[in-house]
């Protein structure tokens, strides 16, 4: 819970922007048997990174729908996660107080 993934001076090719992903898991914490993976949302890290102003270089506070790998049309949940994604230079974009206030009262 409240994760903000930061991924900071990353010096890759645009090939490997593309091709390396970002994957979200949540799983079912079980005592007794071994954890078991509710669903999972992956996106390559140029995905993040090109994303358009105001969030440039971030997938900011968005809810993820999560799938099982076993049943891949099926909503198994949602995830709201936070992502940054940051090559050499690159400068993290700020939030303003009300943006927060609105993001937080939506849906």
């Amino acid at each position: 819970w409240n994760q903000v993934f930061a991924f900071e001076d990353l010096d890759l090719s645009v090939g490997e922007y593309e091709s390396e992903l970002v994957l979200l898991q949540a799983f079912n914490a079980n005592l007794l048997l071994s954890n078991e993976l509710i669903g999972q949302f992956s996106f390559s890290l140029s995905k993040v990174r090109n994303q358009p102003a105001p969030h440039r270089h971030q997938v900011y506070r968005r809810w993820l729908v999560l799938t099982n790998p076993d049943r891949p049309l099926e909503e198994q949940g949602y995830l709201r996660a936070s992502v940054t994604v940051l090559g050499p230079g690159d400068v993290p974009p700020s939030h303003e107080r009300q943006e927060e206030l609105a993001i937080s009262n939506g849906p």
